[in-house]
């Protein structure tokens, strides 16, 4: 959604009502950097999570916001409530073992990823057209759920 949102084309939000835990690359690294040094005995699940999910419609509203694209260009489809996910674990455990926790916010992550593709967006023609029509008929870039 971003590089479409950054190309000026139409995107789709298919499950604007769904939640989902997001989590910044570099959290998510220094967690399985911290968990991969911890001796702890015994198995247990580890959650690492920010502990907020926000609905597709507010991450797609960020990024619009953060994009500068026209709101316009961004289309959320209809869905049904009682078919919605709510992902939200909990990044208790996480803490409490190895004495990690999300240090970014989803509005800062959203603002570095922006920044990252807005740096590194370069591609020869052919391959934006290809981009575009993916994301006109998609809703998102090739090999982007």
């Amino acid at each position: 959604m971003i590089r479409c949102c950054l190309a000026g084309e139409h995107s789709i939000v298919r499950r604007p009502n769904e939640r989902r835990d997001l989590l910044f690359v570099d959290d998510a690294v220094e967690a399985l950097y911290r968990l991969s040094m911890e001796h702890a005995q015994g198995a247990s699940i580890v959650n690492v999570a920010s502990g907020h999910a926000p609905t597709m419609r507010e991450v797609a509203t960020l990024i619009i916001a953060a994009s500068g694209a026209d709101p316009a260009l961004v289309e959320f489809l209809p869905t049904v409530t009682s078919g919605d996910i709510d992902l939200c674990p909990s990044p208790a455990l996480a803490e409490e073992v190895f004495g990690w926790k999300a240090r970014i916010s989803l509005d800062q992550g959203i603002a570095r990823t922006v920044a990252w593709w807005r740096e590194n967006m370069r591609l020869p023609a052919a391959s934006t057209t290809a981009v575009q029509a993916h994301c006109r008929d998609n809703g998102s870039p090739p090999g982007r759920p």
